[in-house]
């Protein structure tokens, strides 16, 4: 610029550019600094908008990835270029028209259907214009389907309301008259009776009933007589014990199931006493049974057809034959005394055979079949030593010839008969009679008629399902007792067609009153409560026609309000929701009942019930705890629903090498004898065996499950094969745990604050200081305590790792760090009052001043439901992958200054347990002058840490955090099916899937905590599970009651945390830590001789710490004798029981021991072995 020469300045000075110079400060951005002209800021800033238009600042296209560009139009070396390049590929696309309409639609599963061809149908287009078909349309129709049955369904509750409303209005202004029932057993028999008089009626037939029986306690009395151990006695007849006898009642409860075994019993030992009769001695005559009958049978017409002989009833042992080789002698002699002599193979065709022996008319000779004709049968039979004979001789009258009896079509509890051809002669009062008859002969029911003529039909009713019957007819005369039994015909009744049966409490066999049972029906008790007033009782059992019928019934009780105690067991003790299979139908849950219900609730198997007919049902409850009510209830013809139960929803197992016993219980019909447990999946980081003691049973099995690889995680799976099917696959998570690496480890309990509540924390307290006691009287050798810390650390309290440091940082009268691990509450804070009372919870190390000495080991538990909001290791919500990883990019770092984060706290956690100097800012600074407990290049303490982490949604921010300890515990590779069902996050309510990131063959995406990560401080990133004793347990979800005083089974997961179970002593601690020689109370002191070091023994300084000691080293006898000689010694009691060179004594120094008892002890200690491997020399007393 110029100066301006025009003669219009507009008032100002004509002054040049290069003249007026910028005394504003320096501006960067554009390279102008105080004292620039305006001539060079207005030519610098020419050239940054030039060179902005050109080239975005800071953008460096080299980096962009042009890949899908450069096919098409060459590599863009401008953002102009590429700005242009990324347009023209834009409206090529957009010039592209596109059916909308055809994009493909996946089906839920509610919508999915099969096709014609029977494909599953689980896409479809959104409308595909040629077939008229598609999303849109099938969804059209859908709804249309559901609006006509919400219609259909309005209707029907519109005309039930107005009919129940009509049915109210019938009971205004009435007036109640007890009705009168019919009774069948009591009073009047067949006659219309008040209820009140049935009901004196039916009490004095109790009084009657219970006279003649008992009482209850005289009936429970009597069942306690039976044979201690009978169940498992040996059959006298057969193979087994009598429980595997088929009927038989393991614990009778009532009078019926012991009179049951007690006839099981007996027919046991007839049974025996038969087979020696059959056996062991000959059989003498009197074993021998004869019976023969006979008739005539005739034509339609009343011509004579045959005779007939009958020997059913006749009975010879199979070592007998006949005396005549040509068979048993019968000869028939008629009223003119002919005779014609038959020879029969009774002994081995016509004996117990329904079959009669039959002579034709052709065969009877010149016998006159109009006259009775006498029949005289010479029985004799012989067997090696022994012969037996025996004649019999009757009469068959000529006029009683047997009719035909004819059986029709039998069901399974019916015999419908007809008798025909009755030929008999009338006025001389005969009577035909229908016999119906056990398989042993015993008549159970029979009709008659005097009628002879025409037909004479029946039906026999109300028998057993596929049941053995003889059936036969009878001729007798009135006032006289001979009769003639015509020969049997042997049917059976068969097997129902069985139909399932669901009641609910407004179906029509839901009701009230016990009266509706049949009487003599079995019957279930499904549960009862007591609500203050009433004792409610639920009871499945049959009506008077065989159905199944539920009695919701109440009696009066003032006993205390209860709660539902329902009978029988759940399906799936872990989830209240799970569906049962009835008859290959599928069944949900209803009644109220969610994965969130009380324990208790869902289905439940409550057994088997046979029906007075004989039907076999396999009876299921809906019950809600939560409601106090039995919702619904399903009798099954089918025994398919078997499922398997374990205690809880995971085991733990002490690592390599540790095992945990794992009972296991099938929930369904397990009463055949023929069973098969199986482990379907094994698991990959341990062995599975079947336990010998419990022996497994038909619904019980016991696994042993031994760890034998490190590994976070693991699970088995089992099944049950029976009679009924195979039950639902039971897979059972093992979760790794660690136990108390010495007899005085302390347990530190960390809570963060900011993620758990100060009540939970509180239960939780509680709860641990009964494990203490549980610990103390179980595992005597234990002789540490609990601890209870509260950490605050804003933003950085769910950084778990960091408690693990707080317990090498917060010792004695340490300096505060530049960053410390962890902070805790103080002053008024009630989780300092309260949890922490006022800090005489903490480690006692922490509270020793300038003596503290770190502990040998220490067994961290923390309480963390969050990684995000209370941490800065997780994200804040799961996602879909990878997002969980994501927000921040994990593992996460501080990139070297400020507060750590997970890789920097990684690098500290290699710092305590390497042995090297440390490498991290937290280590160099917890190890240098404000620590002088810990040296650099030594190891504190050895550690373990549990982590607990309580889900309270599936994808929400303590799904994040499980997912981001379950990512650092494992990594770098995917979980195999066994580790993954083995990590089990969450429960029913909130379960956490995170197949999709962990699981091998599922996920798409790396953990990114992986060796390829290199941490802060140069260190190779590898799983938690490999690098350090840590583990997580992230099974409980919101909800969890901590209180083991109402929640048993806290107790037990309390307790597996260190490897133990409830009154075992399993995995107790049994290494002792290092002991100080001279005893608690000895003084010592130290120099570069013998005299000084006795001179400076009253210093008591310093200790001096041996692993070789022994009890006997710590009394005044011999602090310098055993073990100790030959062993390393050191100044702190950590260093050595983990053998740290840098707390050793030093090398040629003398040190003196002044006890107690006035003794002084002196010796010379040496870094290196002398001769004899000793480390002490010159062992004498001051």
């Amino acid at each position: 610029m110029i100066p301006n020469n025009s003669n219009t300045t507009n008032g100002c000075d004509s002054t040049s550019s290069n003249c007026v110079v910028w005394q504003g400060p320096n501006l960067t951005c554009v390279d102008v600094c105080t004292g620039d002209t305006i001539s060079d800021i207005i030519a610098k800033l020419c050239e940054s908008i030039v060179g902005t238009v050109n080239e975005a600042t800071g953008v460096n296209i080299d980096t962009i990835n042009q890949l899908c560009l450069e096919t098409t139009y060459g590599q863009a070396n401008t953002i102009q270029e590429l700005t242009q390049n990324i347009i023209t590929e834009l409206c090529t696309h957009n010039s592209i028209e596109a059916d909308v309409c055809s994009c493909i639609i996946p089906l839920p599963d509610c919508l999915q259907y099969q096709d014609e061809q029977g494909n599953t149908v689980t896409t479809l287009p959104l409308y595909d214009s040629t077939t008229g078909t598609g999303y849109a349309t099938y969804l059209a129709n859908t709804l249309c389907d559901n609006i006509g049955a919400i219609t259909i369904l309005e209707t029907t509750v519109r005309t039930l309301d107005s009919r129940v409303r009509t049915l109210e209005s019938y009971g205004r202004g009435t007036t109640y008259v007890p009705p009168k029932v019919i009774p069948a057993y009591v009073g009047a028999v067949g006659l219309p009776t008040s209820v009140s008089r049935m009901l004196i009626q039916t009490e004095e037939a109790y009084g009657q009933t219970r006279r003649a029986l008992g009482t209850v306690q005289d009936l429970n009395k009597a069942i306690g007589y039976a044979q201690n151990n009978l169940a498992a006695s040996t059959k006298l007849n057969g193979s087994g014990t009598m429980s595997s006898t088929p009927g038989w009642i393991t614990s009778p409860r009532n009078l019926a199931q012991s009179f049951q075994n007690l006839w099981i019993t007996a027919n046991d030992m007839r049974n025996a006493v038969e087979s020696i009769q059959d056996t062991v001695a000959n059989p003498l005559c009197s074993s021998l049974t004869y019976g023969v009958t006979g008739n005539i049978r005739r034509e339609r017409g009343g011509a004579f057809k045959s005779i007939e002989l009958d020997f059913i009833s006749t009975d010879i042992p199979t070592t007998y034959v006949a005396c005549n080789g040509n068979g048993t002698k019968v000869t028939i002699t008629d009223a003119s005394l002919n005779f014609k002599v038959y020879y029969i193979n009774v002994a081995g065709q016509y004996q117990n055979s329904p079959t009669p022996y039959t002579i034709a008319s052709s065969q009877v000779g010149n016998l006159d079949t109009g006259s009775n004709l006498q029949v005289k049968v010479e029985f004799c039979f012989q067997s090696a030593d022994n012969q037996c004979a025996e004649t019999q001789i009757f009469t068959i009258k000529n006029e009683t010839a047997c009719p035909e009896l004819t059986l029709g079509t039998i069901t399974s509890d019916t015999i419908p008969w007809t008798v025909s051809n009755i030929v008999l002669p009338s006025g001389k009062n005969y009577v035909v009679t229908v016999n119906l008859k056990t398989k042993g002969g015993s008549i159970i029911d029979s009709r008659s008629t005097s009628s002879l003529t025409g037909t004479f039909t029946g039906t026999f009713t109300n028998l057993s399902i596929s049941t053995q019957y003889n059936v036969n007819v009878d001729i007798s005369q009135t006032g006289s007792t001979n009769r003639q039994s015509c020969p049997d015909q042997v049917v059976s009744t068969i097997a129902p067609a069985c139909t399932s049966s669901t009641l609910i409490p407004s179906s029509t066999n839901w009701v009230s009153t016990l009266t509706s049972l049949q009487t003599g029906a079995n019957t279930l008790d499904l549960g009862t409560r007591y609500d203050g007033t009433n004792k409610l009782y639920w009871t499945a059992g049959f009506d008077s026609t065989n159905l199944p019928i539920i009695i919701a019934g109440s009696i009066a009780d003032t006993t205390t309000a209860k709660a539902l105690v329902p009978t029988g067991s759940n399906v799936n003790n872990q989830n209240p929701t799970t569906p049962i299979l009835c008859d290959g139908t599928i069944i949900a849950v209803a009644g109220g009942v969610t994965t969130a219900s009380t324990k208790g609730s869902g289905w439940r198997y409550i057994n088997s019930l046979m029906s007075p007919n004989s039907q076999m049902y396999y009876v299921f409850a809906e019950v809600n705890i939560d409601t106090n009510s039995v919702t619904r209830v399903v009798f099954c013809c089918d025994c398919s629903q078997l499922s398997l139960n374990i205690p809880k929803a995971a085991y733990t197992v002490a690592r390599s090498g540790g095992s945990v016993t794992i009972p296991i219980t099938a929930v369904g019909d397990s009463s055949g004898s023929t069973y098969t447990w199986t482990v379907t999946t094994d698991a990959s980081n341990g062995i599975v065996t079947l336990a010998t003691t419990p022996a497994q049973t038909s619904n019980t099995c016991t696994y042993i499950y031994t760890a034998t690889t490190v590994s976070s995680y693991d699970s088995f799976s089992v099944t049950l094969t029976n009679g009924c099917g195979t039950s639902t696959v039971l897979t059972i998570p093992i979760i790794n745990t660690f136990t108390l690496a010495h007899t005085d480890t302390d347990i530190t309990v960390m809570v963060d604050t900011l993620s758990v509540t100060l009540v939970d924390a509180t239960a939780i307290k509680n709860s641990f200081e009964e494990i203490k006691l549980l610990l103390r009287s179980t595992c005597a050798s234990w002789t540490g305590t609990f601890n209870y810390v509260a950490v605050n650390t804003t933003s950085r309290s769910g950084d778990y790792m960091k408690h693990v440091l707080g317990m090498v940082e917060e010792i004695g009268n340490a300096s505060a760090l530049a960053h410390p691990a962890i902070t805790m509450p103080s002053g008024v804070d009630t989780w300092y009052t309260q949890f922490m009372e006022s800090g005489t919870t903490t480690p006692s190390y922490w509270r020793s001043g300038a003596t503290a000495a770190y502990p040998s080991s220490v067994f961290i538990i923390s309480f963390v439901n969050t990684t995000n909001s209370s941490g800065s290791y997780g994200a804040a919500t799961l996602g879909s992958v990878p997002t969980g990883w994501q927000s921040p990019t994990q593992p996460t770092t501080n990139g070297g200054s400020g507060a750590s984060q997970y890789r920097e706290d990684y690098d500290s956690l290699i710092d305590i347990t390497s042995g090297l100097a440390p490498t991290s800012a937290w280590g160099i600074d917890a190890s240098g002058a404000k620590n002088g407990f810990w040296i650099a290049g030594s190891i504190p303490f050895t550690f373990s840490q549990i982590i607990i982490n309580k889900i309270t949604g599936s994808t929400n921010v303590t799904a994040a955090a499980a997912l981001q300890m379950a990512s650092a515990l494992t990594g770098p590779t995917d979980l195999t099916n066994q580790q993954f069902d083995g990590m089990k996050i969450g429960g029913p309510v909130y379960p956490v899937d995170l197949s999709t990131y962990l699981k091998n063959g599922v996920s798409p995406t790396a953990n990114p905590y992986n060796t390829s990560i290199t941490t802060t401080a140069g260190n190779t990133l590898s799983g938690l599970q490999n690098a350090f004793s840590i583990n997580a347990f992230l099974f409980l979800e919101n909800g969890v009651d901590w209180n083991n005083a109402t929640n048993p089974l806290m107790t037990d997961y309390m307790l597996s945390i260190f490897g133990q179970s409830e009154n075992q002593s399993t995995n107790c601690p049994i290494a002792s830590p290092a002991l100080r020689i001279g005893g608690t109370t000895a003084l010592f002191g130290n120099g570069g001789s013998k005299a000084a070091a006795c001179s400076n023994a009253s210093a008591s300084s310093p200790q001096i710490w041996s692993p070789g000691a022994t009890v006997v080293n710590t009394t005044p006898a011999a602090p310098f004798a055993g073990a100790v000689l030959t062993s390393r010694a050191y100044t702190k009691q950590s260093a050595a029981t983990n053998g740290q060179s840098e707390y050793e004594l030093t090398n040629n120094q003398f040190y003196a021991i002044y006890l107690a008892s006035g003794t002084e002890y002196n010796a010379k200690y040496h870094t290196t072995a002398q001769a004899g491997g000793v480390y002490w020399t010159l062992v004498t007393t001051c």
